[in-house]
């Protein structure tokens, strides 16, 4: 079975992303969709370093600031795929005078082949600007394409559910 090679540091971010999905989970407008994606990042995230062949989910929080004159936006998307873990920041702003702009800031990267481009991010600032999207009432995104063969599931038989 193909394994990543985690850091302190990796499980961390990991520990975050988990977090993050847990505290979405918890919002009330979610669709079943994204309840059902939810649960496919969280099974592969709490798998590791064990990868999860199929799992394919992406899953975020979006906050908009806005006025006539000036917009601003930022997210923070963590992505679970069956070869890579992700956390990706950025953001784009708008002026009247000036125009628009985007950004995107150092995130945290690592596959199963052990590259990694992790030494710019500041987890600390993220669980931070986490914390600032929960309670400024953020957007959530999630975005599920996985196709996971759930071999370790438990099948109760029908008798056993009452």
């Amino acid at each position: 079975m193909r394994s990543f090679r985690l850091t302190h540091d990796d499980e961390r971010a990991i520990a975050m992303a988990s977090d993050a999905a847990r505290r979405i989970l918890q919002c009330r407008s979610l669709t079943p969709q994204e309840i059902i994606g939810l649960g496919n990042a969280l099974y592969a995230l709490e798998r590791m370093p064990a990868a999860t062949p199929g799992v394919w989910c992406e899953f975020g929080l979006v906050l908009r600031v806005t006025d006539p004159d000036f917009s601003e936006m930022r997210y923070i998307d963590f992505r679970v795929h069956e070869t890579e873990f992700e956390i990706c920041q950025g953001g784009s702003t708008y002026s009247m005078e000036i125009g628009s702009d985007s950004y995107t800031e150092p995130g945290w990267v690592i596959d199963i082949q052990d590259n990694r481009r992790t030494e710019n991010c500041d987890l600390f600032a993220i669980e931070s600007t986490i914390e600032a999207f929960f309670e400024e009432d953020a957007h959530v995104n999630v975005t599920d394409a996985s196709s996971l063969s759930m071999l370790d599931a438990v099948v109760l038989p029908v008798s056993a559910v009452k």
